[in-house]
């Protein structure tokens, strides 16, 4: 059975969430978490909405690639 992208990817971060870097954590948290779209994050954090997509969809990469790796999942 395959699940849902965003329940995978939450449960690759359970996994692997430590190796990544705090503020890669805390857009995470924001977006996956605390369901904040990408222009809540970015006003939260004082950044362009642009700057959240490219951190979440480089942090899901980072994820995806530790999975690839190491398999724990």
């Amino acid at each position: 059975m395959m699940l849902s992208k965003a329940l995978h990817i939450n449960k690759l971060y359970d996994i692997y969430g430590e190796l990544l870097t705090p503020r890669q954590k805390e857009v995470f948290e924001y977006y996956y978490h605390d369901d904040l779209s990408y222009q809540e994050i970015a006003d939260v954090l004082d950044v362009s909405k642009a700057a959240i997509y490219d951190n979440i969809s480089k942090t899901t990469v980072i994820l995806e690639g530790y999975e690839a790796k190491l398999h724990l999942l």
